[in-house]
């Protein structure tokens, strides 16, 4: 039986947030090239609004809200270590900045009047935690919560043709084993102890038609793969209305 995402594992593992900001500023994650390719799709599509799913400590994202200029910032995370960091990275960006401790997907759910929509939407690195039945539920809260012809940008690891779900976690850690060079065997094994359990890496027709499901008109388009072709971005426009 598929496993669903197990929100409290995936805290404890980012609030050990040295760790993983180690991983960002040696680039193995592509973070930079990542930073470049949404910082032009947010700059064509110029979003007054923009939700950033799994913010993480926002360094990502704070480099590029100076340039888009959007009248709102909305950061969710699991971890407060993390959420903590973000709040000082974003202290100085002048768009309003909202920073909420929750999981990501309680916060898309939420219907009514008064519930805000989103010109854009980023989830980062967080989607290959959630089983099928959360992922469709994402999709469908996500482009609810989309204004018309707002877009959706994901990026993540993914599977490699018709690679198994474990096939794709192990592959994937080789990989960084054999070039992770300067994290030491502890920090490897303490990631392997969380992708192994927490990982469940998609490949892109699955996520396309779930979209399609929950409303997208058209298919992902591919903004950005990585060397190893695993890592990616994609985007999904919502129809304008």
């Amino acid at each position: 039986m598929e496993r669903t995402h197990d929100a409290p594992a995936i805290q404890a593992f980012f609030d050990g947030w040295q760790l993983y900001r180690r991983i960002i500023d040696h680039d193995y994650m592509f973070h930079s090239a990542i930073r470049g390719a949404v910082r032009d799709v947010l700059r064509r599509t110029r979003p007054q609004n923009l939700l950033d799913l799994g913010c993480g400590d926002g360094a990502l994202i704070t480099e590029i809200l100076p340039e888009i200029g959007p009248g709102s910032y909305t950061g969710i995370d699991l971890s407060p270590v993390a959420l903590q960091a973000a709040s000082a990275n974003l202290a100085s960006v002048e768009a309003r900045t909202t920073l909420l401790e929750q999981d990501f997907l309680d916060f898309l759910g939420v219907r009514g009047e008064q519930t805000m929509q989103f010109d854009a939407i980023l989830a980062g690195y967080t989607l290959h935690h959630l089983s099928l039945g959360a992922l469709e539920r994402f999709f469908r809260d996500a482009h609810a919560r989309l204004s018309p012809g707002g877009v959706l940008l994901v990026y993540d690891v993914f599977r490699i043709g018709s690679e198994t779900i474990a096939e794709a976690v192990k592959r994937s850690h080789a990989w960084r084993e054999a070039t992770w060079s300067g994290l030491n065997t502890e920090d490897l094994n303490a990631i392997w102890a969380h992708v192994s359990t927490a990982d469940f890496p998609r490949s892109e027709s699955e996520l396309a038609d779930l979209a399609v499901r929950a409303g997208f008109l058209t298919a992902p388009d591919l903004i950005w793969q990585a060397s190893t072709e695993f890592h990616r971005l994609y985007a999904w426009q919502k129809d304008s209305g």
